[in-house]
C-alpha cells in the first residue's frame, strides 16, 4: 500500500492546498469515488511527491468510463491517435466522457468499466490518457508504462474453493465467497458488503457477520465480472 492522498495532502503547503481546493471546485464528478479519483488527479498536477503513485493505484481499484464504438463490444474502445502512438481514452466521470466526445466530434457511447477488465480487454501497444480534453485533470501514461500498469492490475481470476472475492456489483463492489466448484457452476455465498472501489483485503470475520445470499452462478457469467481474490486479514 502506498502513501495515502491524507498524507500527500498533509505535505502540501498552503498555496498548493489552495490550489487543489480550486481545482476539484470544477469537478463534475458527484460520486465519492469519483471524487477520489480526481483528486487524486489534482495532486499530479500540482506536482504533489508520490501523487502518480498514488493515482495508479486509485485507478487500479476503479471504475471508470470509456467510449465505444459498438455499445455491445468492450474491445472497440476509442483510441486516440497522436505524434506519441495511440492512447485509450479513460474519464473519471459521465460528464467528462461527454464532453470528450463532443470535443472529439465522436458519437462513442459512454460505459462505465471496472480498470482491470479494461486491462484484460486492451491489446497491442497502447498508452492511457485520463481525461485528455481537460487541461488540469488530465494524466497520460505512454505505451511502455501503461503496458506495465495492465500486466499489473490484470490479474488471474481464477476461482477456488472458500475464498473470499471482490466483485462489481451496480456502481460498486460486493464480496463474495466461492462455497463450491462444479463442472460449469458454482455455488457462492454473495454478502451485504457495498464499497465504492475494489477492497484491496477483507476481513473474513467482518465479512461472515454481514447478511448474505447464497445461490449458484454459470462459472462463464461469474468470471465476466471479474471476480478477483482478496487477501484476508485477521482482525
Amino acid at each position: 500500500m502506498g502513501t495515502s492522498m491524507d498524507d500527500l495532502l498533509a505535505t502540501l503547503d498552503s498555496s498548493r492546498k489552495g490550489q487543489v481546493e480550486a481545482i476539484l471546485a470544477r469537478s463534475f464528478e458527484p460520486t465519492t469515488e469519483g471524487r477520489h479519483l480526481e483528486q487524486a488527479l489534482a495532486l499530479v498536477a500540482v506536482r504533489a511527491q508520490g501523487a502518480v503513485a498514488c493515482l495508479l493505484e486509485i485507478l487500479e481499484r476503479s471504475v471508470v468510463r470509456i467510449l465505444l464504438r459498438d455499445p455491445d463490444d468492450w474491445t472497440s474502445v476509442m483510441l486516440l491517435d497522436g505524434d506519441r502512438g495511440s492512447h485509450v481514452g479513460v474519464f473519471t466521470s459521465d460528464e467528462q466522457a461527454t464532453i470528450a466526445s463532443k470535443a472529439y466530434r465522436a458519437g462513442e457511447t459512454v460505459r462505465a468499466i471496472d480498470m482491470v477488465l479494461l486491462c484484460r480487454c486492451l491489446q497491442g501497444n497502447v498508452g492511457m490518457a485520463v481525461n485528455p480534453h481537460d487541461e488540469v485533470l488530465s494524466f497520460l501514461l505512454e505505451p511502455i508504462m501503461f503496458a506495465q500498469f495492465r500486466q499489473a492490475v490484470a490479474h488471474d481470476g481464477e476461482l477456488c474453493e472458500g475464498e473470499y472475492y471482490s466483485i462489481l456489483s451496480g456502481e460498486g463492489y460486493q464480496c463474495l465467497r466461492v462455497d463450491r466448484l462444479m463442472d460449469d457452476r458454482v455455488a457462492v455465498s454473495r454478502y451485504e458488503t457495498k464499497w465504492p472501489n475494489r477492497p484491496q483485503t477483507v476481513s473474513a470475520s467482518a465479512c461472515e457477520q454481514q447478511p448474505r445470499s447464497s445461490c449458484e452462478e454459470r462459472a462463464s457469467e461469474l468470471n465476466r465480472w471479474l471476480p478477483l481474490k482478496i487477501a484476508k486479514v485477521d482482525d
